[in-house]
């Protein structure tokens, strides 16, 4: 009921000043042309204010749903970022434990690190003296060397690693904290 009130008053103000004006010129009434040309007129009018009304509540409706669709693609987007944020985070977790039984991290796991980690600190990685692009490009230049002793360069890696670790754990906080 509440969507016609607007309506009905645009409606009754139409007739009151259609009935103010056939009184104040009583020649809008003269005879059937004329007064059907008068009835024509303030139809139109309340016709034309009808399409206004109408159209602002279009207007709000569509902003509404765009409003609202942007947060669901928010949402959605922070769920796929947590999911890659988490592969990556078993990625380095994995690349660590190789780095600690003295073994060789897989490439297809250094591939799948740099490019998750790439993908959410794309940003950062434009400055130059962001820990991430440091920690980027120790991941970059990594080499496995056979010993029972770490190599400086593996605990180079691992360090950034762990810091690449932190970093994840902080965005997937953000991205899990609650929003409204």
């Amino acid at each position: 009921m509440a969507n016609f009130i607007p309506h009905l008053v645009w409606f009754f103000a139409v007739t009151i000043l259609g009935f103010l004006c056939t009184w104040r010129w009583p020649d809008l009434v003269n005879d059937s042309t004329t007064s059907f040309s008068t009835i024509g007129f303030f139809v139109t009018l309340y016709g034309v204010i009808f399409t206004i009304v109408e159209v602002q509540r279009a207007k709000s409706a569509a902003e509404l749903a765009k409003y609202e669709a942007k947060k669901a693609h928010e949402k959605i987007n922070d769920f796929f970022n947590v999911r890659d944020i988490v592969e990556c985070q078993k990625a380095i977790e994995t690349a660590v434990s190789c780095i600690d039984e003295g073994q060789k991290i897989p490439a297809y796991m250094l591939c799948l690190i740099v490019k998750h980690y790439s993908e959410i600190f794309h940003v950062q990685l434009n400055d130059a003296k962001s820990e991430h692009r440091k920690n980027r490009s120790a991941i970059d230049s990594y080499h496995f060397t056979a010993s029972s002793i770490s190599a400086p360069s593996n605990v180079h890696l691992k360090t950034a690693l762990l810091s690449s670790m932190g970093h994840l754990s902080q965005m997937v906080g953000s991205k899990s904290s609650y929003k409204e």
